[in-house]
């Protein structure tokens, strides 16, 4: 079932980028580039860097109100970010 779950999620993603597009492309034309770019950023927005999801999970950890898992994802999610610096 989760491959057929995958896949299906899949065709959905490329159906709904090739109608973003296609929107996109017709705004474009009618409108400006920039009117494009801006819809499609709205609509397909990137995630979140390290760096934020780590600020996000420290505000959690401190003032939120935690389960175990959430504390053990919430650790995760702050280690990532601080591995991911540079050793000097």
């Amino acid at each position: 079932m989760e491959r057929e779950d995958y896949m299906i999620n899949c065709a959905a993603q490329w159906g709904a980028d090739q109608e973003l597009e296609a929107c996109c492309s017709e705004i474009g034309f009618i409108a400006t580039k920039t009117t494009a770019e801006r819809l499609r950023s709205l609509r397909r927005p990137k995630p979140p860097s390290l760096r934020k999801q780590a600020c996000d999970a420290l505000d959690t950890y401190v003032y939120g109100d935690l389960n175990q898992d959430d504390k053990v994802r919430t650790y995760n999610t702050i280690r990532r970010a601080l591995e991911a610096l540079p050793n000097d």
